[in-house]
């Protein structure tokens, strides 16, 4: 590709333009877009108490894992 033609940022896919400002981290456009895109299409995951304890001890037995 040449260096000067940019890509067209609307039709990539979030996964592509995440990919793209990641390589290209100069970008300040795409990088906009991609928090656009993120900001307008939140995915929010909720957790239910038995999963948040779980998460909890593995996130400890990581850390634990770390540190020795």
């Amino acid at each position: 590709m040449n260096r000067s033609m940019k890509p067209d940022l609307n039709v990539m896919s979030k996964a592509e333009l995440r990919t793209y400002v990641l390589t290209h981290r100069e970008d300040t456009e795409a990088f906009q877009a991609l928090a656009d895109r993120i900001h307008a299409n939140p995915n929010p995951h909720w957790y239910q108490p038995e999963e948040t304890e779980k998460i909890v001890a593995l996130s400890s037995n990581k850390t634990k894992t770390i540190e020795n």
